[in-house]
């Protein structure tokens, strides 16, 4: 029956009927939560009826079980692109470069974002239905290339691939942010809210006001995300001024989501535990274990064992959900990318990804 759902949801993808595929298999998630071609047509209808979350969310879960699959980075691509993330549709078109050295959509993609380095230009394109000539052309499942030809290939392209994603970053990306960047107080502005009397949680003077502010723009510049979510948090909290805060915030309102590979200046347990206030919505990377774990069919939930995934020091117990399918085997380690909350002022996290690790050799010594 499984199979004949699938099969379905194929021949409504071929007749271009994406809310039917959609309303198909949307409510079988856990169903197929290790089902790659499950994920890869429900993320493709999302992305043609203009649901980018929900194609975000299935289309990831599709490429981590299945990191060979063109098609799947192809339409990965332009889901970037239609989400303004530019550097990331570049390196998903350079990963189908690396797997097939001659696919002419990658570098047709790759083309188009170097003749348009202005972000507007690149979503009028896709706003007027443009987006067909970069999505894969061929049947739903990709086939991938023999690893020994990967990683010849791979060498080859090295040379010209990584020069190729730093220039155009440079070009199509970056200038936005330092735009942002460069944004400054209005002349004249009072930093410091001295005058209502309010309650603050942390008391800055004139001086470390205008340090964090103007540190907080040349880390947003310098894509260090975490830090700058950080000290949002702490002008957020203090008591700089109205103005202060209302840029802090538009700042912040720009950053993205990282991934294992993109995470900059993680923050440990013991940083967060500190003073959990200063780094909501802030990033983190950690390993335990899971215990008291609970799936439905809209979210999974545990307590993670922070630390303890070799067994030998628990740093902290942290609740964590996920609004996303997974295969969670309690038996192992994991490694979680979060996002951090707080809830009822205890730490929690919202996963972004997860990495289940191998069993952990038992430790010698004492």
């Amino acid at each position: 029956m499984a199979g004949g759902d699938l099969k379905q949801a194929e021949r409504l993808t071929r007749a271009r009927n994406y809310p039917e595929v959609i309303r198909l298999l949307e409510p079988q998630v856990f169903r197929f939560r290790e089902s790659f071609r499950f994920y890869y047509l429900l993320g493709m209808a999302c992305l043609r009826t203009g649901d980018l979350a929900g194609a975000y969310s299935y289309l990831r879960r599709a490429n981590q079980l299945n990191l060979d699959s063109v098609d799947c980075l192809l339409a990965l691509a332009v889901l970037h692109l239609k989400r303004q993330e530019l550097q990331e549709a570049i390196e998903s078109w350079l990963a189908v470069q690396d797997l097939e050295p001659r696919n002419a959509i990658a570098q047709r993609g790759l083309n188009f974002v170097k003749q348009n380095p202005d972000i507007g230009r690149i979503v009028e394109e896709l706003e007027s239905d443009n987006l067909r000539r970069f999505l894969p052309e061929r049947g739903l499942l990709a086939i991938a290339l023999p690893r020994i030809f990967i990683a010849l290939a791979g060498a080859a392209l090295l040379v010209f691939a990584v020069p190729l994603a730093i220039s155009l970053f440079e070009r199509s990306h970056q200038p936005a942010r330092i735009g942002l960047a460069e944004m400054n107080l209005p002349e004249s502005a009072i930093v410091a809210d001295t005058a209502s009397g309010g309650e603050y949680r942390y008391i800055l003077t004139d001086r470390q006001i205008d340090t964090t502010f103007q540190r907080m723009k040349s880390d947003f510049a310098d894509y260090r995300d975490n830090l700058v979510q950080r000290e949002a948090n702490l002008l957020a909290a203090s008591n700089a001024a109205p103005v202060v805060k209302d840029r802090a915030r538009l700042l912040a309102s720009y950053l993205k989501a990282p991934s294992f590979a993109s995470l900059r200046d993680p923050f440990s347990y013991d940083e967060v535990a500190a003073d959990p206030t200063l780094y909501r919505d802030c990033y983190v990377d950690w390993r335990g274990r899971v215990s008291n774990l609970v799936v439905t069919r809209r979210q999974i939930s545990f307590d993670f064992l922070v630390g303890y995934y070799d067994e030998r020091v628990l740093e902290g117990i942290v609740p964590v959900r996920l609004d996303f399918a997974a295969d969670i085997d309690a038996q192992y380690p994991l490694e979680v990318l979060g996002k951090v909350r707080l809830d009822s002022g205890r730490i929690a996290l919202d996963a972004v990804s997860l990495h289940q690790l191998g069993p952990v050799a038992p430790s010698g010594g004492n």
